[in-house]
């Protein structure tokens, strides 16, 4: 029994239509919920970034909430994947300091918004709270100054 050629054609899209549709719905599935990582992204910026640039002075700089066309102040970059920061899970990322268009590495953070859990780490040393890691930097400052004398 020979199968006419538009039969064929059918089901060759039905097939391709079905894959593609398949294709779709998995990409879906791994898009990033850009409401849940605004809201990662600002508890970062709420006990992270105001809360350095309130108590930790790197430059005269006092806010970051105004316009530039180079992000002055504090701000942090997610390094966990997109698709994955939301808020009931661990991100990780890192805090970077901009003077100008010039970044400079602050620290990395650990952070679970479901949770309330911050911790903040600079290299050669452990995780620590937001309060213990201001501190740690005060201090550093303060044996600074006094080495430079």
């Amino acid at each position: 029994m020979k199968t006419s050629p538009l039969k064929k054609l059918l089901a060759a899209t039905t097939l391709a239509f079905t894959c593609q549709l398949s294709t779709a719905q998995s990409k879906a599935s791994e898009e990033t919920n850009w409401e849940e990582y605004q809201k990662v992204q600002d508890f970062i910026e709420e006990n992270v970034c105001d809360v350095f640039t309130a108590k930790v002075k790197l430059t005269g700089i006092k806010s970051t909430h105004y316009f530039s066309r180079c992000p002055s102040g504090y701000n942090s970059q997610m390094l966990s994947k997109e698709n994955t920061v939301r808020p009931e899970n661990y991100v990780d990322g890192k805090i970077v300091f901009y003077q100008g268009c010039n970044a400079n590495y602050v620290c990395h953070f650990k952070v679970c918004v479901a949770k309330n859990y911050i911790v903040l780490r600079s290299p050669g040393t452990n995780y620590m709270t937001v309060s213990d890691w201001v501190a740690s930097r005060k201090q550093k400052t303060e044996k600074d100054k006094v080495a430079a004398r």
